[in-house]
């Protein structure tokens, strides 16, 4: 029975050891998983201060972007408003302009402005037919063209007119303006009383020559010999006439 005893003691200590020694590991492993827990809350609150400060910096990026569309808005009403305002403006300022034009037209309508009488003195065309014709004497074609040019447009009822446009063309076939002189040759034509129109169908048979062309030439020639059949430059048209129909 003693026997029997010890045993169930021995096997009661060991019960009870066993027991403690599990008690000790789940107390253990509580505090193990609490440590983790610990740890892993710590880390979200972290995680969560993170977030928190990326919130708030995007947050002020966003108010600093309205702030400036904001200002470019209200910049953009501002010249929007200007321009309005100088149309407005403008707009008045055509109504008055058209305002002042009607009381001005209805006022002269009423009360006529009189013209004032150009005063032009009288051109003296002989004087200037001697000095185109002294400056062509002495070769300067240039400064005898500007006389003739003032009688023929200022003097054209003068009785130097035609000679002027005559002499018109011999300036330009002096400095070998060949297609001008032609021009001007031709115009000489146009006088109904002239005595330079035999000269000036000489001189344009001859331009056509120097220009190259050939039948107008021949044409200019024939047509000296037939319309001025007195002429003294007859000989010289049927001697160039010639030279061009029997080369």
């Amino acid at each position: 029975m003693k026997q029997l005893h010890r045993s169930l003691s021995t096997a009661t200590f060991v019960c009870r050891a066993a027991i403690g020694i599990g008690l000790l590991l789940t107390v253990a492993g509580f505090a193990g998983c609490s440590a983790r827990q610990a740890e892993l809350a710590q880390r979200l609150d972290t995680s969560d201060d993170a977030l928190r400060a990326d919130q708030e910096t995007l947050r002020k990026q966003m108010a600093a972007v309205h702030r400036r569309l904001q200002l470019q808005a209200d910049r953009l009403r501002g010249a929007e408003d200007e321009l309005v305002r100088l149309r407005a403006e403008m707009l008045v300022a055509g109504e008055r302009s058209d305002g002042l034009s009607s009381r001005w037209t209805r006022a002269t309508e009423t009360h006529p402005v009189q013209a004032r009488p150009d005063v032009t003195p009288a051109l003296d065309a002989a004087a200037l037919y001697q000095q185109g014709r002294a400056h062509y004497g002495e070769r300067r074609y240039g400064e005898a063209l500007r006389p003739f040019a003032r009688i023929v447009a200022e003097a054209q009822q003068s009785k130097e007119a035609d000679n002027a446009q005559y002499w018109i063309g011999e300036c330009y076939y002096g400095m070998g303006k060949f297609r001008q002189a032609l021009d001007a040759f031709n115009l000489v034509l146009a006088y109904a009383k002239t005595e330079k129109d035999d000269d000036a169908q000489l001189k344009i048979a001859r331009c056509h020559l120097s220009l190259g062309q050939k039948e107008q030439a021949i044409t200019a020639y024939r047509g000296l010999i037939k319309t001025y059949s007195n002429s003294e430059y007859v000989s010289a048209a049927g001697r160039e006439l010639r030279y061009l129909e029997d080369p």
